[in-house]
């Protein structure tokens, strides 16, 4: 067992398979490579030691494979078996030396360097000294321990060692494999366990002519023989089996009995569940953002290289970003922003590989551009109460709401157009962070405002770091407009979704024009949601994107002439349902082309879609479903959900969203309800506003499947006050819900999964002149309605008439489709 830990925790097997190890891959290949080395090197020891003893060879055993050839005159073989003996000494002892002296620089010295150094110093000759000093001390330390080890047999040497290297098992072992393990029960474990193994294991091998340490081990602690290192407790083991039980026992008890009674650190339990649970893939709303915080660091190619080359110097800084450089295929000059970061990761574990995790820790965090600070608070409560993972639209106040938030406890991030300096003179703060859009490098933060990428890794730096953040943007009208005609549309989409699913770890606050927003703002502070579609040229940008991606698939062709058809229907008003964004040029539909511009359009094969277009999801969806029918007439072979998937996957969008079609009442036929459910939940998740009536406690759906409760119509005959309730035989209540929301939804979906107990509780006729009632007010307010039946509890006449009043709906796995999101 101690053999089997050996392998895993002595320090030159670690550093060798942690430390020094540059591909993942060559783990999987050291997994067979490695025990079938240890096998072939040991084949030879059974014949070695079965000849000493028929030999009667004198001396120790351990040295069999020298003795034996020299008593019977083999001076040349003994001399190869010597070379080759100290050859292997010379190595393990370089090995291990260069890793504890690199442990010892890494985890106990270079931390304290680093809180006590200048940062502009660079540090590569004075950690390589450090370095070579610690080398030579463990070598040292080896010798002097070697005069007073009361044991000269390799074999027992090494077994104390291993039983030191197994004491890290029992809190390695579990935090890979324990959620409730913690750092308070891993440090009761090893220093128990060290204690016992320096009582058990050192103390034996160096009592040597000590009176005193023999007295103890005769004798034990205080004179009882219980307590005697080589017999603790008198259970009548062997010196190595007593050791290692003993040791390994009070490790384990005392780790596991620690880490009950206390609890881990919030750090603590995202590090268990990154290792439990980092192979299951479930689609959830940060999907886009793990939940691993990390520091996201910024700068130029040249800061990276300055920073890098402190620590491992500047040659070898060079050669090492010129690599990278090489690999990723761009240069210096030509390196973007996400590039840049795929450097900063490198650059992480190159420092990791070199200085360890918490040094590198320290030196990353160093960099981050924006670290979380709190102005000076006042002791009144905030004006304004803003709700953290929320993003709010405020076109008037924005500045005096985020004030009030940075002075009332909240860490606060300005990215703004204007000066920072009139901004802190207007508003009055001085600590908070403020970033301005400008390509212009001033004494304050600035970030080029056609950088995105970096725009959104330095505000995700900024949340990763803060525990209690507010984040103003001011404005995305003025990015946009800036960024118009410069950057693909795509990338513009790219950063305000992925500012949306941001905004879920903060308070985001955008200042925005009301003209530029295209939904209702009831009061000065709005909470927005699905922001491309209410924001400006947003959801006709994600219409081309959309459109293209489908577009890409076509023969040159087909294309042609798919275009051509779906711009007549554009120029005639009949393609979009459209609204023109406020303040927009024209109120009236776009000019049909002239025949002798027609041909010049066909030179570009791109849609016609005008700048001040804006679509509702539903318009969003209705105008792809439209583009596809277009070009299925040309080529019958389109699937438009195989050619969108990547493009729904990346924004957040339910496949379901394409194939559903609103106006339509969906029959869903299984024994349980258990797709539909999932079908229900991923549709709300996804932005739809959902009405499920089930026969299920809303608490019960909530649990299985997140459909929220409040979204939940519960069918029984008994009164809840904590929830929606309906009896099953009211159906003018049913139907007057029903209504309700209809009426005041813009994205509905309905699941009535309580169809067989709306039978079993009134009769067939009744329930099927309800579905009939429900399916016309659907198709009239646009919505989708789906419901589920079980097909064995209906005869065969019944469920046809149910089955012809709705559309069937298969519940396959749309192409590139996750889970269904869990909350």
């Amino acid at each position: 067992m101690i053999s089997f830990f050996a392998i895993l925790f002595l320090p030159r097997q670690f550093h060798v398979m942690v430390v020094e190890n540059s591909d993942e891959g060559h783990l999987k290949r050291a997994m067979w490579l490695f025990p079938l080395y240890l096998l072939l090197i040991n084949l030879f020891v059974p014949a070695i030691a079965w000849g000493g003893l028929l030999l009667n060879t004198p001396g120790p055993k351990d040295n069999f494979i020298l003795t034996i050839p020299y008593i019977h005159n083999q001076d040349l073989l003994s001399m190869l078996v010597f070379i080759g003996g100290a050859s292997a000494a010379t190595a393990m002892i370089m090995v291990e030396s260069v890793a504890v002296g690199t442990m010892l620089l890494n985890n106990l010295e270079l931390p304290y360097i680093l809180r006590r150094i200048e940062k502009q110093k660079s540090l590569a000759n004075v950690l390589l000294n450090i370095k070579r000093l610690n080398i030579f001390l463990v070598v040292i330390l080896g010798y002097l321990y070697s005069q007073v080890a009361a044991y000269h047999i390799l074999a027992d040497i090494g077994i104390v060692s291993f039983l030191a290297a197994s004491q890290l098992a029992p809190a390695a072992l579990g935090g890979l494999y324990w959620k409730r393990g913690n750092r308070k029960g891993a440090l009761a474990g090893l220093i128990s366990g060290f204690l016992l193994w320096s009582y058990t294991a050192l103390i034996p091998t160096i009592s040597g002519e000590s009176r005193m340490l023999s007295s103890l081990i005769q004798d034990g602690a205080f004179g009882l023989a219980i307590l005697r290192p080589t017999d603790l407790f008198c259970l009548g083991l062997d010196l190595w089996t007593n050791s290692v039980f003993w040791t390994l026992f009070a490790n384990t008890s005392l780790y596991v009995l620690v880490s009950l009674l206390t609890t881990p650190s919030p750090e603590e339990a995202e590090i268990a569940n990154s290792f439990l649970e980092g192979g299951k893939k479930r689609v959830t709303e940060s999907q886009e953002l793990p939940a691993i915080s990390k520091s996201m660091p910024y700068g130029t190619i040249d800061d990276l290289e300055t920073t890098l080359a402190k620590y491992i110097g500047e040659e070898r800084a060079k050669q090492q970003v010129d690599l990278y450089l090489g690999e990723l295929g761009t240069s210096r000059r030509a390196v973007n922003a996400l590039q840049l970061q795929e450097l900063w990761d490198q650059f992480e574990k190159i420092l990791t590989g070199s200085l360890g995790p918490s040094a590198t820790r320290m030196i990353v965090e160093d960099q981050v551009p924006v670290k979380p600070v709190v102005e000076e608070t006042k002791e009144t409560r905030p004006s304004y109460e803003l709700s953290m993972g929320r993003a709010y639209v405020v076109p008037d106040i924005a500045y005096e709401v985020f004030t009030d938030q940075i002075t009332h406890g909240v860490e606060g991030l300005c990215i703004t157009h204007f000066s920072p300096n009139d901004v802190r003179q207007r508003w009055g703060f001085k600590e908070t962070p403020i970033i301005k859009l400008s390509d212009e490098r001033g004494s304050d933060r600035y970030i080029s405002p056609r950088n995105l990428p970096l725009l959104f890794m330095t505000i995700k730096s900024f949340v990763d770091s803060s525990r209690n953040s507010i984040v103003l943007i001011d404005s995305i009208e003025e990015l946009i407009e800036e960024n118009k005609g410069k950057l693909p549309e795509r990338e513009m989409l790219d950063f305000v979704y992925q500012m949306e699913m941001l905004s879920r770890r903060t308070r985001l606050l955008l200042a925005e024009r009301q003209q530029f927003v295209h939904t209702e703002l009831k009061s000065s502070i709005n909470e927005a949601k699905e922001l491309i579609f209410i924001l400006g040229p947003l959801s006709a940008y994600l219409f081309r994107v959309f459109s293209e991606v489908m577009l890409s698939t076509l023969s040159e062709g087909t294309r042609r002439e798919v275009v051509m058809k779906a711009n007549e229907l554009i120029a005639a008003g009949g393609f979009f349902e459209v609204s023109l964004r406020k303040g927009g040029p024209s109120d009236e539909p776009g000019p049909a082309c002239e025949p002798d511009m027609r041909d010049a359009l066909t030179l570009f094969v791109t849609l016609d879609i005008r700048p001040d277009l804006v679509l509702t999801k539903h318009a969003f969806f209705l105008a792809l479903r439209r583009l596809d029918r277009i070009i299925r007439s040309y080529d019958p072979s389109f699937d438009i959900a195989a050619t969108l998937a990547e493009m729904m996957k990346s924004y957040g969008r339910s496949p379901y969203e394409l194939s559903l079609i609103p106006g339509t009442t969906y029959i869903i036929e299984e024994e349980k309800p258990k797709r539909s459910l999932e079908v229900f939940s991923e549709l709300v998740a996804h932005g739809m506003e959902g009405l499920c009536l089930s026969r299920h406690n809303p608490e019960t759906l909530y649990e299985r499947y997140a459909i929220p409760p409040e979204t939940v119509i519960w069918l029984t005959q008994k009164s809840e006050p904590e929830y929606r309730t309906v009896d099953p035989t009211n159906f003018p209540r049913l139907s007057s819900m029903l209504s309700d929301f209809l009426g005041r939804a813009d994205y509905p979906v309905i699941l009535l999964e309580g169809m067989g107990y709306l039978i079993t509780q009134s009769n067939y006729e009744t329930v099927l002149r309800f579905i009939q009632s429900q399916r016309d007010e659907i198709a009239l307010k646009n919505a989708i309605m789906l419901v589920h039946i079980d097909p064995l509890s209906l005869d065969t006449k019944e469920l046809h008439r149910l089955t012809s009043e709705m559309e069937p709906c298969e519940l396959s796995r749309p192409e590139g489709r996750g889970s269904p999101p869990h909350h």
